[in-house]
């Protein structure tokens, strides 16, 4: 199994212990079987990271994919008041790591509210 998908439980704890919104993305060209079909077997094996990514949207934002979201998974994007940081996070890693740079993008978005880019 992708080891993005096994590591969501941690990288959803480590987005929601800083009062982050967690919002599960997939790619929108797989087809919602194969969507479901992983979801029920990640269910068996990771059942924190089966709930970490149930409602799994499709990652259909121009913004994201213009900037090569479909790159790598795990990718991490982080957003404050609608705006985009300019560095994304990826690769999987061990949870403080997650922490770090989570907490390092949203500080940096906090502090001058208009570095990055427009989500909307």
């Amino acid at each position: 199994m992708v080891l993005s998908v096994t590591q969501a439980a941690v990288v959803r704890s480590q987005a929601i212990g800083l009062k982050l919104d967690w919002i599960a993305v997939h790619d929108h060209r797989v087809p919602e079987s194969e969507i479901n079909q992983a979801q029920r077997a990640l269910q068996l094996s990771q059942p924190l990271s089966a709930q970490a990514l149930s409602g799994s949207r499709a990652l259909c934002a121009d913004a994201l994919l213009q900037r090569d979201a479909y790159l790598h998974f795990p990718i991490a994007f982080v957003s404050s008041g609608g705006v985009l940081h300019d560095s994304k996070i990826i690769g999987a890693m061990p949870a403080v790591y997650w922490q770090s740079a989570l907490a390092e993008r949203l500080n940096a978005l906090r502090a001058d509210g208009a570095a990055g880019l427009r989500a909307d």
